[in-house]
């Protein structure tokens, strides 16, 4: 049978905007082995004021380098103006592999800098990872924003990393919010007060990474995220990755 996907050695992060370059350590994990999958989300945004205080201006930022040195950009979108900076990289692990960093240049007017990085193993290292970002909307108020449908190719496991900070529109309710896990979906790694220490009165800008199992092709449908009341901006990405195929043997007796 298929193996079973799990995830280990996680960690997220929200930075402030303080500072010209925001170091990205891409540490293996202390528990990896070869053909485990290194799994990288990182989003950004920042606005420049245009005169008017209307901040719609956005700036470009990249990493150095770009994709990160051996891994492999399953999904990103690059500074066009009004969309933010976020992209998906993997790398499958290979004997003698060593930490890596990067540095991401933070120009003037940055809100906020975010990355989770993860670990899978039982992947598919046959079939690249699927990745790209999610659809989010949520009123002032709302008890739930809610993710619109993705598409799941395969049976496999389905991630959604989800972050927010306060709206840059500064309308009433402009903060971050607390976020908690949808029904259904298994907490994988969240900042404090979100995820599975899920605060519904949190208002720290907060990151939290699921995931999901699916037995066969289909949808996610519309999955709605708990969070505490407010009006943030949310950037979310997903990746799919596939299990390792069927390694069962079969032992003939003469």
């Amino acid at each position: 049978m298929p193996a079973t996907i799990s995830f280990f050695d996680m960690s997220v992060s929200v930075t402030p905007p303080g500072g010209h370059f925001q170091p990205m350590p891409l540490t293996l994990g202390p528990n990896w082995q070869p053909n485990d999958v290194r799994l990288l989300f990182v989003s950004y945004s920042a606005t420049a004021p245009t005169g008017d205080n209307a901040q719609d201006v956005a700036l470009m930022m990249t990493m150095t380098p770009d994709p990160p040195t051996g891994f492999t950009q399953a999904y990103a979108i690059n500074s066009t103006p009004g969309i933010e900076t976020r992209g998906v990289y993997y790398r499958y692990l290979v004997a003698g592999d060593a930490d890596t960093s990067v540095s991401w240049p933070k120009p003037a007017g940055t809100r906020d800098f975010m990355f989770a990085i993860i670990t899978a193993r039982g992947v598919n290292t046959a079939v690249a990872p699927v990745a790209g970002t999610l659809s989010t909307s949520l009123n002032v108020g709302d008890p739930t924003v809610a993710v619109s449908s993705v598409t799941v190719p395969a049976a496999g496991d389905m991630v959604f990393c989800l972050e927010n900070v306060p709206d840059p529109e500064g309308l009433w309710g402009s903060w971050a919010v607390s976020m908690g896990v949808p029904t259904g979906w298994t907490p994988l790694v969240a900042t404090d007060q979100s995820g599975a220490t899920y605060f519904a009165y949190g208002t720290n800008p907060s990151a939290v990474v699921i995931g999901k199992n699916y037995s066969t092709s289909g949808t996610t449908g519309s999955v709605a995220v708990p969070v505490a009341k407010g009006a943030p901006a949310f950037a979310g990405m997903y990746v799919f990755v596939r299990p390792a195929p069927d390694v069962s043997v079969s032992v003939g007796v003469a």
